[in-house]
């Protein structure tokens, strides 16, 4: 996931100048940059939070026919005086969609000039009313884990993307951040600005060879030999603040995020990878190094593995800058992984009625091990490697017909190199490789994937 970007020394230090200095420029054209937000702004909060849920309702009833929507007072009587459950929603439903939701209900806070905290509270409240009010079945304890925790980090990632490129590129912002656009419409005035602003980005796309396998003994699924498809991609990756020396501020005032699409003439691959500084300290070493407090959402999206990764823990970077302006970034985080899911895929090969009732992810509890390794070279050009190590213990909180427990090992190594060919483009190559061995009595599954490619990239 490592990228090259170059390090603006001054970044940190212009930033708040930078912004005082839109601040009045924008007081002249006619807006009015806020940072306490007054009782329209909490109307409109209240009034967003009930029409993305009657919407959502609606369109999950009429459009989507699920029973879960048909709401009634009984319904929300029952959910506010019942108890609560772990559910066994789809992946993409838990570990995807409710993070987005999340992030929504985060945004209409931030957006209309709430802190990073009183954000969280909002989307808090929101999702709590959605468990309660807005759906039929017993609300969730891992929808308001995911809807809150990850949804808050996502939903701040979502917001300093949106007010970096605000100015630029209003269309991308817009749609980086939806609910930033429309407070904006209604109310005349733009969210407040932020510390920070996007270091450096990248945008690539590439021919892929795909390689992918998968076994499951219980339910006699065994692929012996690789699935072998060629393909394509897109992705964009990009750095906001620099990471190397960095003093925190705010949450997440420093964060790289990565989304990356793989495709084949029948399969998609889905990826997104993110790594961000809730806490971090500047530490006295001769080089540029930060120790620090880190969170992590990780998505691997495949044709026979789904996996999710949210993890807190301590984070090192460290840049070192040779008398050649040679550079070698390199870092690593220790993490406590809590409540990631993988899917087992091999059930849905499989025809057998037997197994339809059987639980097809895991809630997973354990330890993450994330490594970044660069080295950059104007006349080398640049090699990275990143790799993470996962090893989890199932949770039997949503039990599958054997209610078993186990363990999974996971591990994804992403390795490569790239020169520059012409001004801002290069041309690399590059081996993601993944694999993932599951050790339960019912759901005992190993699958592998190998992805060699060769990519054109665009960076800034």
């Amino acid at each position: 996931m490592t990228t090259s970007f170059a390090i603006e020394s001054d970044n940190q230090n212009n930033t708040k100048d930078n912004k005082t200095q839109n601040n009045e420029t924008n007081t002249e054209e006619g807006i009015n940059p806020y940072t306490q937000p007054d009782l329209r702004h909490y109307c409109i909060i209240g009034t967003e939070i009930f029409f993305y849920d009657l919407f959502f309702n609606w369109f999950d009833l009429i459009y989507l026919d699920e029973a879960y929507a048909d709401i009634s007072f009984e319904s929300m009587w029952n959910n506010i005086t019942g108890p609560w459950i772990w559910e066994n929603d789809e992946f993409h439903i838990n570990q995807i969609y409710h993070p987005l939701q999340g992030a929504f209900y985060f945004n209409m806070g931030r957006s209309n000039g709430l802190s990073f905290y009183g954000s969280v509270l909002t989307n808090f409240t929101a999702s709590l009313i959605w468990e309660y009010l807005w759906e039929v079945q017993e609300p969730s304890v891992n929808d308001m884990i995911f809807t809150n925790i990850t949804g808050s980090y996502v939903g701040e990632i979502l917001h300093r993307t949106y007010k970096a490129i605000e100015e630029d590129n209003p269309v991308l912002a817009f749609f980086t951040n939806p609910q930033a656009g429309i407070n904006r419409f209604l109310t005349g005035q733009k969210s407040p600005d932020v510390d920070g602003k996007i270091s450096y980005y990248t945008c690539y796309s590439g021919f892929n060879f795909i390689f992918s396998g998968l076994t499951n003994d219980v339910i006699n699924t065994n692929q012996s030999d690789f699935d072998k498809k060629a393909g394509g991609d897109l992705g964009v990756y990009y750095v906001y603040n620099n990471p190397y020396g960095h003093n925190t501020k705010e949450p997440l005032d420093q964060f790289e995020f990565e989304v990356r699409s793989i495709w084949s003439n029948d399969d998609v691959f889905f990826n997104i990878f993110s790594d961000g500084l809730l806490y971090s300290k500047s530490v006295n070493f001769s080089n540029p190094t930060t120790l620090g407090l880190g969170f992590n959402y990780d998505v691997i999206f495949s044709p026979d593995i789904k996996y999710n990764n949210n993890a807190l823990g301590l984070t090192f970077r460290q840049i070192d800058i040779f008398q050649n302006e040679d550079e070698l970034k390199w870092g690593f985080g220790v993490n406590l992984a809590f409540f990631n899911c993988i899917e087992y895929n091999a059930y849905y090969k499989n025809p057998d009625e037997s197994i339809s009732n059987i639980r097809v992810y895991s809630l997973d509890i354990g330890l993450n091990c994330k490594q970044w390794l660069e080295f950059k070279s104007d006349f080398w050009g640049r090699f990275y490697l990143n790799s993470a190590f996962s090893l989890y213990k199932t949770l039997p909180l949503v039990k599958s017909q054997n209610e078993e427990t186990g363990f999974t090992i996971l591990a994804y190594c992403n390795t490569g190199y790239e020169h520059k060919i012409w001004n801002d483009f290069s041309l690399g190559v590059s081996g993601y490789f993944c694999i993932d061995k599951s050790f339960n009595e019912y759901n005992n599954q190993f699958h592998y994937f190998m992805i060699p490619r060769i990519y054109v990239s665009y960076s800034m």
